[in-house]
């Protein structure tokens, strides 16, 4: 805790708002551009040691401003490390880094130079560009849609590469109405839209099926693929999987995908075994009943899953008591081994031991005791219990032993 005595008079409504914040960081600039103003004002006038020294000259209000601006960036850079940490370690962290360090060298540097207008405003030009490079890249994190979109396709398009390793994959997102990626494979022709969204809304759907139609009737696709990478609803307040057939085309919406990746590559075998069936088809048949058909089996297929994710939370708790278990039982093979370990130097108390501790214990006391007489309260009252009297053969046996000691004679 620092303790500052000020003048009577002296009130700053703004230091005692800064100082309400309890941030230690705002604190230690409070000090810091403090002693770097009061050493240089004490070098130029070393009458400031008087209390009635004035201050006027200084322009107080100015320096509080540019103050305020410092702190106001230091509040953004708390922001930006705590709350973007992932995405600018990514990509803005060496740059950030750099600009402070510059930007903070030439503002301290001219401080320290420079105790007029002129350096004022090189200070005030300097903040400026620090404060209009913040906010571009904060501008750029908090509309950060397009950099979740850019990372979901590559997430689904590493993931094709990886299950279907002679696919052929061509980045569309640029193009207008061609999804996010055609997706090649077989016969199979398919073009993919990704969305990392919390709620895909209904003009998404919308788009898509636009997307879809425009080139199924182009003959440029004979499937499409919707991805939904979080878990959120689909079509009809259906969820994860979702059979459509549009413009003679077997369409297949996903959602959860980042969890259940898998469901990708079901799809995309399912659509290529439906375009290899369409595709041998030699004679008319209900296309709806087959849909209908097809649908009954996917639901079946989709209730696998759910006792899928069911069994997994399951199997983490089991692992959870598993984990447990061991350590409980590291922790008792340590104390048996503590035990072991604390009392292997001492004497275990064997007969003979006992033995020999009680004819010890007695030849004492008949040498303080001439009269002293071998019985069983006689024993008792040296704290020789009943038990291990018993164990030496009685009075009889622990009277032999006491002759045949040979110390002294009874």
């Amino acid at each position: 805790m620092i303790s500052l005595n000020t003048n009577l008079t002296y009130k700053n409504d703004k230091l005692d708002y800064l100082l309400s914040l309890n941030n230690n960081n705002i604190n230690q600039l409070i000090l810091d551009s403090g002693t770097l103003y009061a050493i240089n004002i004490l070098n130029n006038n070393p009458t400031i040691k008087d209390n009635n020294f004035d201050f006027n000259f200084l322009n107080n209000q100015d320096i509080i401003k540019y103050q305020e601006k410092i702190i106001d960036l230091q509040t953004k850079l708390d922001l930006l490390n705590s709350n973007y940490t992932q995405l600018i370690s990514n990509t803005i962290d060496n740059n950030v880094s750099d600009i402070c360090n510059k930007q903070n060298n030439i503002i301290i540097n001219t401080i320290k130079d420079n105790n007029n207008n002129s350096s004022i405003l090189s200070i005030e030009k300097k903040i400026n560009n620090i404060d209009s490079t913040f906010s571009s890249y904060f501008e750029k994190f908090i509309k950060g849609n397009i950099e979740k979109g850019n990372f979901g396709e590559k997430f689904i398009e590493n993931f094709l590469y990886d299950k279907f390793s002679n696919c052929s994959i061509v980045d569309t997102h640029k193009e207008t109405s061609f999804g996010d990626l055609i997706f090649s494979y077989n016969e199979l022709k398919t073009l993919v839209e990704s969305k990392n969204v919390q709620t895909c809304k209904k003009e998404d759907f919308n788009k898509f099926f636009r997307d879809v139609e425009l080139r199924a009737t182009n003959n440029e696709i004979n499937s499409a693929l919707y991805i939904s990478l979080n878990d959120t609803g689909l079509l009809n307040n259906t969820k994860y999987f979702n059979f459509q057939f549009r413009n003679n085309i077997p369409i297949i919406l996903i959602s959860n995908a980042f969890n259940n990746p898998e469901f990708i590559r079901f799809s995309i075998i399912l659509l290529d075994n439906i375009n290899l069936f369409l595709k041998n088809q030699k004679t008319h048949f209900d296309i709806n009943n087959f849909i209908n058909n097809l649908n009954n089996i996917l639901n079946i297929v989709m209730n696998q899953f759910e006792y899928i994710d069911s069994d997994k939370k399951l199997i983490s708790k089991l692992q959870i008591n598993i984990n447990n278990r061991e350590k409980d039982l590291n922790i008792i093979h340590q104390q048996i081994t503590n035990l072991i370990k604390n009392n292997s130097s001492k004497q275990i108390n064997t007969i003979q031991n006992i033995e020999d501790d009680i004819i010890k214990i007695i030849l004492n006391e008949m040498n303080k005791n001439k009269h002293f007489k071998l019985t069983l309260k006689s024993l008792l009252d040296l704290n020789i219990s009943a038990y291990d009297i018993k164990k030496l053969g009685g009075i009889k046996n622990i009277t032999t032993k006491i002759k045949e000691n040979k110390k002294i004679i009874i």
